[in-house]
């Protein structure tokens, strides 16, 4: 192989131009020697560039390439005469239709999808480790469609990620209940999804017998991750697996290997691959003697200069760096005196009429322009993914929260930050965003535009923490792990565990959170007891001396952990009473705003934030974990208990009735149920919810354009 001359090649095909018969011939020739030197991820790069350039080649050439795209697996691109792209013999067509999926109509599968098929249904339990456009999620898919599983658990990291599949998997809900939250109750005469994060796996009391667990992006099972929530996927797939003994698929990108002993003790096959039916261009964009203002500058340009059609994705290291990027671009715009080109899209109404004409994102999706991160409302999140990939956006200014799954059309990348939050971005996120340019079956090139250096290449290796049973292991996994799988440098720990009291010890297995954090809260609520005093013992809604005790009795054993937008028990109260009497986050921010209209986003972000991780995560989490563990305690010495959960499921779900709250994991904004709240049944089930909605059009006559496109789309 002469690799001056394919790094030349490879060069050419950068920049579009006519490929005459003889030069594609050479390309063609070189690319058959790297397939026969087995020199597979090169021949791919090669054939890929290509493609990009199919429509500029020599005609006559294209059987020879179909040949060779056949012979590197690229099934998929195999599609037919229109654009020159078939099969040319009775050998390829057998090996095409041997690729064409089993029970997902006009699927072909490529040449690695194909072998991760053939594993999982020959009862493998399978760990995948592939590019982000290799198409893993695909896999899950033809899992369900199989009906070779009658209970299926499929744990994601994110409610907009488990969304987002959801409706992917809508087209099965004649045969499947699709399980979306831990009130549902499973079909026990049928079969049923569950999609669940793990923190609802651990909450849901009681499954059927679950014959296939789905676990995406594994990694953050690993504590090489450092995820704040790793204990609880941990405690997830120990209770699934050690309850089921289901088999299972692991899916994630980037990771070089796993636990051994993971490997030998439960069946796996661990499978990692650069395969990929995408290529991609890095370009550096700046010098290092560049001060901000030019790069700024730069991005600008860069950004005003893509073709109409080509979308980016700029990587912001925080949800205030993308707000203020996404003002710096849509001002270079206006300066420009370039022409808005989105007016029309329905979301730009409903944001004017339901929460106002000030947050200036209202004007940037004018101009193609919108930011995304983990506080946005779970629906405008997903309502700018599926524009951006509909081409009704540009560009998106995004945060950390884009790499964790959600599929994009993008075709090109800017990663502008260096850090993600405020750390160093690292060499595994830093390739996670990467991964993010070009699109299976839409860009064949996708360009990765870089402000600073690349981060130092480290291989991360993935442990296995339950299975693994190191030193490190916490006390909140060890806790979880059967007693006949403990190993034995961590008897001893194990047994000291299992000292607490069989009923306080199950309740803490049970809320999945720090075990001595739960011990703290025993003894605070022992020592209350012994007082006298009674304002944590309450049931359904609280008044104020109630939540201030309970609150400030959390946070001081910190089952509540304060931060910068919530910093005392105090002024959380203050915020849950605020919003308990206004029901309505858009409402809760107006009445802190004023009329500071320079802090207008940042406000709106900070009570998207509260409203997300504060109303509908953290005191909710929180409330149950005190109050399983207060009635423990109390009920030792009287019969009285407490009963927060009614106000825990009040604040998650908005105040909203329970049995039409269920459309807000669906993706539908509490403004528009409360609109239809008054038209539908007040004693529909939520099994009835929506075939009532869907067969009575008439609701949508109440409704925005935005909110009878999400009715449509989401249902």
């Amino acid at each position: 192989m002469d690799k001056l001359l394919v790094n030349n090649i490879l060069k050419q095909l950068e920049e579009p131009h006519q490929i005459s018969y003889s030069e594609g011939f050479t390309y063609a020739k070189e690319c058959s020697k790297l397939i026969a030197e087995q020199q597979y991820p090169l021949a791919r790069k090669l054939t890929i560039r290509v493609l990009n350039h199919w429509s500029e080649m020599d005609a006559n050439l294209y059987p020879i390439w179909s040949e060779m795209m056949e012979s590197l697996g690229f099934y998929p691109y195999l599609r037919g005469k229109e654009d020159g792209l078939e099969t040319t013999s009775l050998d390829n067509n057998m090996r095409l239709s041997y690729h064409e999926s089993s029970y997902l109509p006009s699927v072909i599968l490529h040449a690695g999808q194909k072998e991760i098929s053939d594993l999982i249904f020959s009862g493998q339990n399978v760990v995948l480790s592939a590019p982000t456009s290799y198409g893993k999620s695909l896999l899950i898919e033809e899992v369900v469609a199989s009906h070779k599983y009658h209970n299926i658990v499929i744990i994601q990291p994110t409610l907009a990620l488990l969304d987002e599949t959801r409706i992917k998997l809508l087209k099965y809900a004649d045969s499947y209940r699709l399980i979306v939250r831990t009130t549902q109750e499973f079909n026990s005469e049928g079969e049923n999804i569950f999609l669940l994060t793990a923190e609802r796996v651990l909450e849901y009391e009681k499954f059927p017998q679950i014959d296939f667990m789905v676990i995406d992006e594994f990694y953050k099972i690993s504590y090489a991750r450092e995820d704040e929530r790793v204990d609880i996927l941990n405690n997830a797939f120990m209770r699934i697996y050690y309850d089921y003994h289901p088999q299972f698929y692991f899916l994630g990108p980037n990771i070089m290997s796993i636990s051994p002993s993971f490997e030998r003790d439960f069946n796996v096959k661990f499978v990692m691959t650069n395969y990929s039916l995408v290529d991609s261009v890095e370009i550096k964009e700046t010098e290092p003697k560049d001060t901000t203002p030019t790069k700024l500058k730069k991005l600008c340009e860069l950004l005003a200069s893509r073709p109409l059609g080509e979308q980016t994705l700029v990587y912001c290291s925080s949800p205030d760096r993308a707000r203020t990027l996404a003002l710096i671009y849509y001002e270079y715009l206006t300066d420009k005196r370039v022409a808005p080109r989105y007016s029309d899209l329905p979301l730009v109404e409903w944001i004017k009429k339901e929460i106002g004409d000030k947050w200036s994102m209202v004007k940037e999706l004018e101009y193609g322009i919108a930011i995304h991160d983990g506080a946005l409302p779970k629906h405008l999140g997903a309502s700018i993914i599926r524009y951006f990939n509909n081409h009704q956006l540009d560009v998106i200014f995004c945060t950390a929260t884009i790499i964790e799954g959600v599929n994009t059309s993008a075709k090109n990348v800017v990663i502008f930050s260096e850090t993600k939050g405020r750390k160093k971005l690292d060499y595994f996120d830093y390739c996670n965003i990467k991964g993010r340019a070009g699109r299976l079956m839409e860009h064949y090139v996708g360009r990765i535009y870089t402000f600073n250096g690349e981060p130092v290449q480290h291989e991360l290796n993935i442990d296995m923490p339950f299975s693994d049973q190191r030193e490190d292991l916490k006390d909140e996994v060890l806790v979880n792990i059967p007693a006949d799988k403990v190993k034995p440098q961590l008897r001893e720990r194990y047994d000291r565990l299992h000292q607490i009291p069989s009923e306080l010890l199950s309740i803490i297995k049970r809320n999945g959170v720090s075990i001595n954090n739960q011990l703290k809260f025993a003894k605070a609520v022992s020592d209350y007891v012994k007082s006298g005093e009674r304002d944590i013992f309450w049931k359904q809604m609280p008044k104020w001396n109630n939540l201030i005790t309970t609150i400030t009795l959390l946070g001081q054993c910190k089952l509540l952990q304060f931060d910068g937008r919530v910093r005392t028990a105090k002024q959380l109260c203050f915020y849950l009473q605020r919003y308990y009497s206004l029901k309505s986050i858009v409402k809760f921010f107006h009445s802190f705003q004023g009329d500071d209209e320079e802090l207008y986003d940042k406000n709106l972000e900070d009570a998207f934030y509260i409203q997300r991780q504060w109303f509908q995560y953290n005191v909710p989490k929180a409330l149950r974990v005190g109050e399983s563990i207060i009635n423990y305690v109390y009920g030792k010495s009287q019969t009285q208990v407490c009963s927060y959960s009614y106000y825990a499921q009040q604040l998650e779900t908005n105040f909203l009735p329970d049995n039409i709250s269920i459309l807000l994991e669906y993706g539908i904004p509490a403004i528009t149920i409360r609109k239809l709240e008054h038209h539908i049944p007040k004693d529909i089930t939520e099994e009835e919810l929506v075939p009532y909605i869907k067969g009575h059009q008439e609701l949508k006559k109440v409704l925005l354009d935005y909110e009878s496109d999400l009715i449509d789309h989401n249902l």
